[in-house]
């Protein structure tokens, strides 16, 4: 299966070592979303024996949760214990259920806040939204009585190999089932260890758990609330051959209801796996899902796969995109999407990388309340009709594991790409189209490429220029290979393969091999666009098997991660920092020496009254963004770095805030040092060009950060008018500091936020509207947090007001700032204006007075005079770059005497911006930045 693999792919310059993993919804994702208040996390493994049945004994997080007005606290499997070993059989790692806990918290407060607050102990190991999950459910009107399906499986003639097993259980996570349908009822899995008369017999916890159970009301009865989850058991267990209705295509397979909803709402989708995992059922059945997937899901899956030796199987979504859809995107999932009666894919199914197999989902017929039959189409449909057939071949084959199973389908399916409305989804659609049949009688093989690491040598930020390294364990589930050839293509005319073939040789069946010591090779061309989604395809074959196999990467991102220094923060293309968008998804934050992040989010703003300001920051509670810039050149580091040992640069306009736009131009750059005196800093300056008619009056420009600083109900945040910088700091332990430090001359100003509004502040949990955007940029107030506890808080450091004419520009300048104590971050804060000073004063000059001593005019038109002075008879090396390091001009290369020099300019024909002129001898080095207007 595609998604048995992990694909360690670091799509960015290198994130913090050794920082707690945060939830992130995945950057490709449409939006997902989550139940108001409530959470689930994971104690990290270390402090397993403070976890107790309501609550973790560990200070730390006890304080966190009550920050977070957590009113209940509660282990999500309390009935689960520590696994015994560590690895199963086949060396996976068990998974520890027990140390999962779920909490209701405050509704109001902004879940991520609630997640960082958490993460921010440094005992969690992860921490995640609750999703709301979907039923995919598609009606439509009834229309004949035909199982066509049947027909395309193959299922008459699989019956006369195998009927299946009625110990065989397809256990049926969904809205419950119609527990007296003449199709249904004799199909159920009776516990009759565990008969209704009040007591727990079977002393599992569940009392009366005769006909399964209801998760979302916690009772026996898992009678369907929607019809959805009977329509789904018909495929998965009808009874077959009793001469009513339908025929099931597990045939004597028996069905689970484990009904996850209460009144229509999926509230235990999750636990319901775990209930039928716990519970007998051999496979497992998703007919739901969602956009959001984290580990907890995918630490559900290995539970049931690897600790239980279950199968589950997932419909791929009706959304008709390739966006990862979870559960069935998850590893160790067998997810399918739906098909109709001609084989061609329905037209809401999903596709892409990760799909495994099609089955029929168009207009089938099944089971519904109350003791009916009718029509619908979805891959909810699909899904229990492979669950069926993965269950009555388990049965016939009782020793294989649960992804040879998997794998035993896939593989025996029909291939379908050649079907004439299949054509725009080559390989998209999984192998192809199950055939109950063939799975039965054929003796496949099946290789797949698992554990996919992928790096380019260096920074792993994935940009144009670098050659990729793909390694991985090949593994063969099904028949022994003799010798196995294994190729990669990719579908980008950007990526050239330098290294497309490995040779595997021979192997045996359940065995693995790395391919580590001779990886793929690809190169990303230099050209490539922005954030391409580009798809690798591996083919496998051997002899007459040929297979193959699909991963997808993003490269040349437009955001990158900083790390040069013990300052740790992401530059993004549209003046957003720490964070690409809203939410958290993409980016590391602000971090310290490989901390946690310290913000929640974080921006660039520029605005000249209460109706104009542009930025990229949320404007509502719901984190909607206002997303006025428009990137014209993404992020980029230029190399070599002309200013400091990592330089940044990227440019866009207000476009997007249309009629209320500015209409200026901004060209940001990013600058960091490892140096001992400059190692806590990053700098951000910005070059804002007034592109339109008239002057821009009362400008004010500054950055705005909601600093959640360990636990972000302790924040206190404070002004240091002498510095020009407001700063912020926690309360409890450990004790850190953030701060902004405005570098430019001119006037300055600090809004410190009571993000609750509190004390007189603005309030930013009902939004931040463009009017409260402008008020704290042009309006002080120097401190929050004040109470004895602190608070949540927020700052905003602003430059001005400015004034710019048609056709004119200004710089603004901002150190980010970290530390651990307020003496180091205003050592930091003066470095920090020290270098600015330098990077701006016009020459650079060594303490001989040798090198570069003045530019005149500067900024200039299309002519400069650069002057510099020699002390002794040397070689002197003059060169031009512009912002990203590319040389503009012919160097000047000459052996000159003692004296001063006037060297003349030329950028005619050059673009306005910034450029820099170096200088070189043998014992001096120096430059000198130029601004042509």
């Amino acid at each position: 299966m595609k998604k048995l693999y992990f694909l360690v792919a670091i799509c960015l310059i290198s994130a913090a070592a050794g920082s707690a993993q945060t939830y992130r919804l995945p950057a490709s994702a449409p939006a997902a979303p989550v139940i108001a208040g409530k959470l689930v996390f994971k104690v990290k493994a270390e402090y397993r024996s403070s976890c107790r049945l309501n609550t973790v004994d560990q200070a730390k997080v006890k304080e966190a949760l009550k920050s977070i007005g957590a009113k209940k606290v509660y282990k999500k499997f309390p009935t689960h214990q520590a696994p015994e070993s560590m690895l199963s059989r086949d060396g996976k790692p068990y998974t520890d259920l027990s140390r999962i806990y779920g909490a209701d918290v405050d509704p109001q407060l902004p879940i991520q806040k609630a997640i960082n607050a958490l993460m921010a102990t440094g005992m969690i190991e992860y921490a995640e939204p609750l999703f709301i999950m979907e039923p995919l459910y598609n009606p439509n009107d009834p229309d004949t009585a035909s199982q066509y399906y049947l027909g395309l499986l193959q299922a008459y003639d699989a019956w006369d190999i195998s009927k299946g097993d009625s110990n065989y259980v397809v256990g049926v996570t969904d809205t419950g089932t119609d527990l007296d349908h003449p199709d249904l009822a004799a199909g159920i899995k009776y516990n009759y260890a565990d008969p209704i008369n009040g007591i727990d017999d079977d002393n599992d916890g569940y009392i009366d758990n005769f006909q399964g159970w209801d998760l979302g009301d916690d009772d026996n009865d898992p009678s369907v609330d929607i019809v959805h989850g009977s329509f789904v058991c018909g495929f998965a267990g009808a009874v077959t051959d009793n001469g009513v209705g339908i025929a099931g295509p597990g045939f004597k397979t028996r069905f689970l209801p484990v009904k996850i909803s209460s009144n229509g709402l999926l509230i235990a989708a999750y636990e319901g796996i775990v209930y039928a995992a716990d519970h007998g059922c051999q496979v497992i059945n998703c007919s739901w899902g969602s956009f959001g997937g984290g580990q907890y899901g995918q630490d559900i899956i290995d539970y049931a796969t690897t600790n239980m030796g279950r199968l589950v199987v997932g419909a791929a979504g009706n959304s008709n995109n390739d966006a990862p859809f979870y559960p069935a995107s998850y590893k160790g999932v067998l997810s399918v999407t739906a098909t109709n009666d001609t084989d061609t894919k329905w037209v809401n199914s999903s596709y892409g990388s990760n799909v495994d197999v099609s089955a029929p989902g168009e207009a089938v017929y099944s089971t519904i309340f109350d003791n009916t039959y009718s029509f619908s189409s979805g891959t909810s449909f699909a899904s229990p009709i492979v669950a069926a057939c993965a269950a009555l071949v388990w049965s016939a084959n009782p020793f294989m594991s649960p992804l040879q199973i998997a794998e035993q389908l896939r593989a025996t399916s029909d291939d379908i790409n050649g079907v004439p409305g299949n054509a725009a989804y080559i390989n998209q659609l999984g192998k192809g189209r199950v055939n109950l049949y063939r799975a039965l009688t054929e003796t496949p093989k099946s290789v797949r490429f698992e554990d996919i690491a992928i790096t380019d040598g260096n920074d792993n930020a994935f940009a144009g220029g670098d050659t990729l390294q793909i390694s991985g364990l090949l593994h063969n589930y099904l028949q022994p290979l003799s010798n196995l050839d294994v190729t990669l293509t990719c579908n980008s005319p950007n990526i050239t393969i330098l290294n497309g073939s490995f040779n595997a040789g021979a192997m045996a069946t359940s065995t693995t091999l790395s391919n580590g010591a001779a990886p793929f090779t690809a190169l990303i061309n230099p050209a490539i666009p922005f954030n391409s989604h580009i798809i690798f395809t591996l083919t496998f074959s051997d002899g007459t098997y040929s297979d193959w196999q699909q991963f997808d990467l993003v490269v040349n991102v437009d955001y990158i991660n900083m790390l040069v220094n013990d300052i740790g923060v992401s530059i993004t293309s549209k003046g957003r920092i720490g964070y690409n968008g809203s939410g958290q998804a993409q980016g590391i934050g602000f971090t310290y020496n490989s901390t946690s992040s310290h913000l929640y989010e974080g921006g660039f703003l520029v605005g000249t009254d209460t109706l104009h300001v542009s930025n990229h920051l949320f404007d509502s509670p719901t984190s909607v963004v206002a997303d006025d810039f428009y990137s014209l050149v993404n992020v980029r580091k230029i190399i070599p770095s002309v200013v400091s040992e990592f330089d940044l640069d990227s440019r866009y306009n207000d476009d997007g805030a249309g009629v209320d736009k500015l209409d200026v131009a901004i060209n940001q750059h990013s600058y960091a040092w490892s140096t001992p005196a400059d190692s806590k800093y990053v700098i951000v300056e910005y070059v804002i060009s007034n592109q339109g008619t008239g002057a821009l009056q009362d400008l004010y420009a500054g950055i705005y950060c909601d600093w959640d600083i360990v636990a972000y109900v302790d924040n206190r945040g404070e002004y240091d008018a002498g510095r020009k910088m407001g700063y912020a700091y926690n309360l409890g332990t450990p004790n850190y500091y953030t701060a902004v430090k405005q570098l430019n001359y001119g006037s300055n100003n600090c809004y410190a936020v009571d993000n609750d509004g509190s004390s007189g502040s603005i309030s930013i949990y009902d939004g931040f509207s463009t009017a409260e955007k402008y008020m704290t940029m042009s309006t002080p107030r120097l401190a929050s947090g004040q109470a004895a506890n602190g608070n949540d808080i927020s700052m905003m450091v602003a430059s001005g007001p400015h004034s710019i004419a048609p056709g004119d520009s200004i710089t603004v300048a901002f150190a980010l700032i970290g530390g651990e104590t307020l003496s180091s971050i205003q050592a930091s804060a003066d470095a920090a204006q020290d270098k600015y000073n330098t990077l701006n004063s016009v020459a650079v000059i060594d303490v001989k007075n040798e090198g570069l001593n003045n530019v005149f005019p500067n900024p200039f038109s299309n002519t400069a005079s650069v002057e510099y002075s020699l002390l002794t008879d040397e070689d002197v090396l003059i060169e031009i770059y512009d912002e990203l390091g590319r040389k503009v001009a012919e160097p000047v290369r000459q052996h000159q005497q003692p004296g001063t020099y006037t060297l003349q300019l030329d950028l005619h024909g050059n673009s306005r911006g910034i450029y820099y002129c170096k200088m070189m001898t043998n014992t001096y080095s120096g430059v000198v930045k130029l601004l042509r207007y």
